[in-house]
Parts: C-alpha cells; structure tokens; sequence
C-alpha cells in the first residue's frame, strides 16, 4: 500500500504530505507527536522557508529568502512591496516542490509597520486552490 493510498481516520480523504508541527505538540489520543497533512504541511513550510535568511540553516546556505533584509525599509515604497513578494515566489518554487501555481499577494499595513501576505497555491495532488495567510512584521 502507497502512502497516498492511507486514509485519514478524522475525515476519510487521502493523506499526501505529512509533517510534523513546528511545536512538536503531542496526539492526545495516542500521546505521539501529531502529525499536519496536505495542504496544512505545505503551508507550514511555506511560512518557514519564507521566514529562513540564507545562511541560517546549516550545511543549506541557499535556502531562505531575502524578506528579512526588506522589513526595515520603507513600508509604502511600491519597489519594497515588489521585491519582498518576488522574493517570497522565488523561494517558494525553488524551495518547495509540493506547491504549484503559486500566487502572492502583499499589503502593507502603515498603522502596524507589517505586511499582510497571501499566498494562493495548489498542490501536485490535489486539484483544490489553497490559502496561506501570515503577517511579516518586524521584531522590535
């Protein structure tokens, strides 16, 4: 059996992708690590590759994007918007072979200093358009 031939117990649809999550947060039923699939795994590393600085991961320097060098520029300078959204596509089709048709959207929020960023994306197999929604916000 082929593990896109497994069946999630919880709602009876087809298992793709697995990760586990980033805060590594127990299954309640069977005390294991819990798992995310499909289109929440790809999202999950989507946020993580565009969060990830090249250089930050060892013995992977080119994995990462440049959005952190940008977040301390002007917010409402149009060429800041476009170079923080081609960064964030760029990352994404060269890092994360899962998603496809990737889309990004930013507006920037001047009365929180942040960026609102949409990603719209599908996966390999599944036909459905998916929605990844995160604030990149400056650390102070």
């Amino acid at each position: 059996m082929s593990r896109a031939d497994k069946i999630s117990p919880i709602q009876n649809i087809p298992e793709y992708y697995a990760d586990f999550p980033i805060n590594l947060d127990k299954n309640q039923v069977t005390g294991q690590i819990a798992r995310t699939t499909n289109e929440e795994a790809v999202k999950q590393s989507m946020i993580h590759l565009v969060l990830t600085s090249f250089n930050e991961r060892p013995y992977q320097p080119y994995l990462g994007s440049r959005v952190k060098d940008s977040l301390f520029d002007n917010i409402d300078d149009p060429m800041v918007v476009e170079e923080i959204r081609s960064s964030i596509e760029d990352c994404i089709k060269n890092n994360e072979r899962r998603a496809t048709d990737v889309q990004v959207s930013i507006e920037p929020s001047l009365d929180q200093s942040a960026y609102n960023v949409q990603i719209l994306f599908s996966l390999i197999n599944i036909t459905a358009v998916f929605v990844a929604n995160f604030t990149l916000e400056r650390i102070r």
